[in-house]
Parts: C-alpha cells; sequence; structure tokens
C-alpha cells in the first residue's frame, strides 16, 4: 500500500511540475498548493528513510537485516 501511495505521489509530481515550469505557475507563499508540496518532499523523505531500513535477500538466500549493509 505504501509503494502505491508513493507511486501516486509521483504520479502527481510528474504532472505537476512540468506544468509549473512551463506556464511560470508558482504557488502563493502560505497557500494550500505550497503546503500540499512541503508535505509531498517529507513523504519522499520519509520513503528514502523507509528504504534505508528495507530488509533484504541476498545472493545466498540468507536475509540481511543489518542496517550498515542494506546501506
Amino acid at each position: 500500500m505504501w509503494d502505491m501511495f508513493i507511486g501516486g505521489i509521483i504520479l502527481y509530481s510528474v504532472i505537476i511540475v512540468p506544468y509549473r515550469i512551463g506556464f511560470d505557475d508558482q504557488p502563493r507563499p502560505w497557500s494550500l498548493l505550497d503546503w500540499s508540496d512541503i508535505l509531498i518532499d517529507f513523504l519522499f523523505f520519509v520513503d528514502i528513510v523507509l528504504t534505508f531500513r528495507t530488509a533484504y535477500v541476498d545472493n545466498q538466500g540468507t536475509l540481511v537485516v543489518d542496517p550498515k549493509k542494506i546501506r
């Protein structure tokens, strides 16, 4: 579910960012769109942090849970 949610946010960004660049349309400071952009950036940061904490199976078939090896 998290990946689907992040995928939706990525789809939103793929549409909105080129629109804003192409039409020079920036949200007003402290508007709802400004806050949604901040929230989306924060959610991307959370996704990166969670990705660095996700275990994986290596080539030998063992589950790697050590954060240093995951990084």
